[in-house]
């Protein structure tokens, strides 16, 4: 286990992006509330809610499953590696599938969300960018977490963030293509950091397929993916009502108001990339004293979620009232 102080360290590094993804959207929102109207943003939430639903289904569970099988087999890098391809190569396949579905019913998915089917290519891509930009790379990302290599995780985020926001400004601002300006950046962003890392990966991690250890994390998976269900309707139902009940117009305004907000959140993330390793550790330890510890351990990122996202709280109600009165 590490001690402290990288702990500590790991902690500012793992803060670096979450001030970067601060940032950004005050630079962003202003200029893109000058060009998307408050429908365009309740078109691209409604979209997105159609897109984490099928990539939660691609996914499978098995993102968590890779997280907890990562620490059975850390000290033997050819089941490791076995893990990580295994697990990539199980949701690319679902997502296969699921494109091609969508494909042939995105028509019908527009005029439920928009009783329209003038978006049924921007359900598609919505789909297709938020798997490369989330699902799939975050196998990555968790892998980096693990290995408690928080400068390397950092980079990348960064790299993601930037190249994010510089593409969603070229197509929304200057080719002006609205809304789906936003998802192709979204899109091309994932799938350049997907091809980046996985380049980089199979230069120091030879492609293995293992079917006994995909069936393994399978077994863990599976259980967890009703939740998907659970997770779109409390996180998206009360868009999709806004949407019937009210307008378009006021589920933009509602989204926005949830972007803004979500830092909270994100900070939280990061003190989880922290204590989440450790907690692992511990519960795979043979020092039965370490996992009597894990709640010791745990209360000062609880007290720290607290104290920071009661901050975060003043400061977005303040800059909600600034940005729509």
């Amino acid at each position: 286990m590490i001690n402290k102080s990288q702990q500590i360290y790991n902690l500012f590094i793992y803060m670096i992006p979450t001030g970067l993804a601060y940032l950004l959207p005050f630079l962003t929102i202003p200029i893109f509330t000058r060009i998307l109207s408050p429908e365009d943003y309740g078109i691209l939430s409604l979209v997105m809610i159609y897109a984490v639903f099928m990539c939660g289904l691609a996914n499978f569970g098995m993102s968590l499953a890779f997280e907890r099988n990562y620490f059975q087999y850390k000290n033997n890098p050819e089941k490791l590696a076995q893990l990580f391809y295994s697990s990539i190569v199980f949701v690319m396949i679902n997502f296969a599938v699921l494109a091609g579905l969508t494909y042939l019913i995105k028509g019908k998915v527009s005029v439920f969300l928009t009783d329209t089917t003038q978006y049924d290519i921007l359900i598609l891509t919505a789909f297709a960018a938020t798997f490369f930009f989330t699902t799939a790379n975050n196998f990555y990302f968790t892998y980096f977490k693990n290995e408690e290599r928080a400068t390397t995780h950092t980079k990348y985020t960064i790299l993601s963030s930037v190249l994010y926001f510089t593409l969603s400004l070229f197509f929304v601002v200057y080719l002006k293509i609205g809304i789906m300006g936003i998802v192709i950046a979204q899109l091309i962003t994932g799938v350049s950091l997907f091809m980046i890392l996985l380049y980089s990966f199979l230069k120091r991690m030879p492609f293995l397929f293992n079917i006994n250890i995909m069936l393994e994390s399978i077994k863990i998976s599976y259980s967890l993916t009703p939740r998907i269900f659970i997770g779109v309707i409390n996180n998206h139902f009360d868009k999709y009502m806004i949407s019937l009940l009210v307008s378009l117009g006021g589920v933009g305004v509602y989204d926005i108001g949830k972007k803004i907000s979500y830092q909270a959140f994100t900070f939280m993330t990061i003190l989880q990339n922290v204590f989440n390793p450790q907690v692992y550790q511990r519960m795979f330890s043979k020092n039965t004293q370490d996992g009597k510890s894990i709640g010791r351990y745990l209360t000062i990122f609880l007290y720290a979620s607290i104290f920071v996202s009661s901050i975060l709280f003043y400061t977005n109600v303040t800059q909600c009232h600034l940005f729509w009165g």
